[in-house]
């Protein structure tokens, strides 16, 4: 199970031939940028739910709690299917990659509307 786990996370988010088609810099950088990202995505989270406490949407917890919930849910989703997207056209990226970053980047924005 772990294997497998493994497998499917390289398949993923590591370009094919991993160590030898990129530079030796390339998975710190990574790491750098999923910690980046994953940070920038939990401060949007709290000034999301303080800016619904500060125009009162609820004064108990149980409406800004749900409002969160929601926003976080159709965010996380709206970034899996971005993920899915890549995982099956990663093949194609070398044959025209400004569209394909255009593309990434587009349906990026779309997830966060």
């Amino acid at each position: 199970p772990m294997k497998a786990a493994e497998r499917f996370f390289k398949k993923v988010f590591l370009p094919i031939d991993y160590s030898t088609s990129v530079s030796h810099n390339y998975l710190p950088f990574i790491q750098f940028m999923t910690f980046q990202m994953l940070f920038s995505h939990i401060s949007r989270v709290l000034a999301t739910q303080a800016m619904l406490l500060a125009v009162g949407v609820g004064t108990g917890m149980a409406l800004p709690l749900a409002a969160v919930t929601a926003w976080i849910l159709k965010d996380g989703l709206g970034h899996l299917g971005a993920i899915a997207f890549g995982t099956f056209v990663n093949t194609r990226f070398d044959s025209d990659p400004k569209r394909f970053r255009f593309q990434a980047a587009a349906l990026g924005k779309l997830a966060d509307v």
